[in-house]
């Protein structure tokens, strides 16, 4: 089921400016989202939240923010989606909870039920437990409760304090929230870095802390206990997918055990450092990466270029100044691949960075957390640099659904190309063929095919070219223009 998805990611601050009741408008845009072609809709975190980290801040699993609406629109929501014959995934965050959340209320002021619902330690030799470094806070994972004479556990900010998964209960009442949402109509969830949840050797120092809370073993035990879960509770088919940054093509397969799909970075990230620091990466490159871990044929990736992590993938890459064709370009590379695509709302009509003028103007947390660290030693207008860059700001603006009408209509013929060749793709097994001018990748199936060739140079390259499909630029048959992508192929 999964393999035919095209997922159209939205973030409600991105589809509506209202100060309440975002899901409305999300609601009144279903016909468009159904016009695109895509079938399945994943709405990041909507649960009730003191929104400091753009609602991956949980303070209640069982209810929706007002900011979103509330109940009675999500279900309306939902029903018109399944008419238009959408699928509706809620971000659902696992590994944390906001500190303002009841549970970690009552775990601080030592309520015996709740009193290991997080990760609490005693002080060590007077300071914190141990060394570990958040890679996301730019800073110590640890934070002390004077409430409790002890430290909490936190890899994101001091309000996003982590669960302890090896406490049943906590367990419990994150199926049962899950549950609730699907008795509702929902059809599955992404799981919020979901490789994060199990914990080891908090006793321990170590200066990459990554070896102790990514990818750990009792994490799989975890995922594949609520796969069983739901797969008792529910005869349908519940869609998981789960975010796994830092994993690699084995681990991928590992997860793929119980989750249907697995977000992995490190094509996205490539070219940015700790911090936010950008160093020179070529594209072909990039590419290689992208195109590897699609030539298994025992794991099925999820292919995606933007998210509302990421900055917009038209200026991250701006071919030739265009980016109109960079758009493009990437429409191909997210919707003609072997995987399951997700479009990140804006993406297919070719929507920019906000490119700010003063770091006042980026209030997402880890910018600003990146630029205090950074200007204390960096020079600032290197370090704002970097932010305007990268920050996730960027994919987090108000969109503009009338932006540019040719790109969109190039992502739609994109999607008509791929149910065309669904069963190429699902079946077939991938090649590629890559020079720092030239990157091509084909899809087999028995004597069917589908080809992408992208112009990675600056001048036109003169070619043999077969049944021409689509193509990102206009130009002669038998030539392919500079950052130019076509798609041939032969059913």
């Amino acid at each position: 089921m999964y393999k035919d998805l095209i997922i159209y990611e939205v973030f409600p601050g991105c589809f509506s400016e209202r100060v309440e009741g975002k899901l409305i408008d999300i609601t009144e845009r279903l016909p468009y989202l159904a016009q695109l072609g895509v079938n399945a809709l994943w709405i990041t975190p909507i649960f009730k939240s003191p929104q400091k980290d753009s609602g991956y801040d949980v303070s209640n699993y069982y209810e929706v923010d007002p900011l979103h609406g509330n109940e009675e629109i999500l279900v309306k929501l939902i029903e018109k989606a399944h008419k238009l014959g959408i699928k509706i995934l809620l971000d659902f965050v696992p590994n944390h909870t906001s500190n303002l959340h009841e549970w970690f209320i009552r775990s601080e002021e030592g309520d015996p039920r709740y009193k290991d619902f997080y990760i609490w330690r005693k002080p060590r030799d007077g300071g914190e437990p141990n060394n570990w470094i958040s890679k996301k806070n730019t800073g110590s994972v640890w934070e002390y409760s004077e409430k409790r004479s002890e430290y909490y556990l936190h890899l994101y900010s001091k309000e996003q304090p982590d669960l302890n998964w090896e406490n049943e209960e906590v367990r419990s009442e994150i199926y049962r929230a899950m549950e609730k949402w699907l008795d509702m109509g929902v059809d599955g969830f992404r799981l919020d870095v979901i490789n994060k949840i199990a914990k080891t050797n908090l006793d321990r120092d170590t200066e990459d802390a990554t070896i102790y809370y990514q990818n750990m073993p009792e994490t799989f035990k975890y995922i594949e206990e609520m796969r069983d879960n739901l797969s008792q509770k529910y005869e349908r088919e519940i869609i998981l997918m789960g975010q796994a940054e830092g994993s690699d093509l084995e681990l991928g397969k590992k997860y793929q055990r119980s989750l249907d799909l697995v977000l992995e970075f490190s094509t996205n990230h490539m070219g940015r450092g700790k911090e936010y620091r950008s160093f020179q990466t070529e594209f072909f490159q990039i590419m290689k990466r992208f195109l590897e871990w699609q030539r298994d044929r025992e794991y099925w990736p999820t292919i995606f270029w933007g998210s509302h992590d990421l900055p917009r993938v038209a200026s991250r890459y701006d071919f030739d100044g265009d980016p109109g064709n960079t758009a493009k370009v990437f429409g191909v590379f997210t919707l003609v691949s072997r995987g399951t695509p997700i479009i990140y709302n804006g993406d297919e009509q070719g929507t920019l960075n906000c490119n700010f003028d003063t770091i006042e103007e980026y209030t997402d947390v880890r910018s600003q957390n990146i630029y205090r660290l950074r200007t204390e030693s960096e020079d600032r207008d290197r370090v704002f640099s970097d932010i305007k860059r990268w920050a996730r700001d960027n994919a987090r603006q108000p969109i503009d659904l009338k932006r540019n009408l040719e790109v969109l209509d190039f992502y739609r013929r994109c999607i008509e190309i791929r149910r065309e060749y669904q069963k190429v793709i699902e079946d077939g097994g991938l090649t590629y063929e890559i020079t720092e001018d030239l990157i091509t990748y084909r899809i087999v199936n028995g004597s069917e095919y589908i080809e992408v060739t992208f112009n990675n140079s600056d001048k036109v390259i003169k070619r043999d070219a077969h049944r021409i499909l689509l193509r990102s630029k206009a130009g002669m048959k038998n030539e392919i223009q500079s950052h130019e992508v076509i798609v041939e192929g032969n059913l």
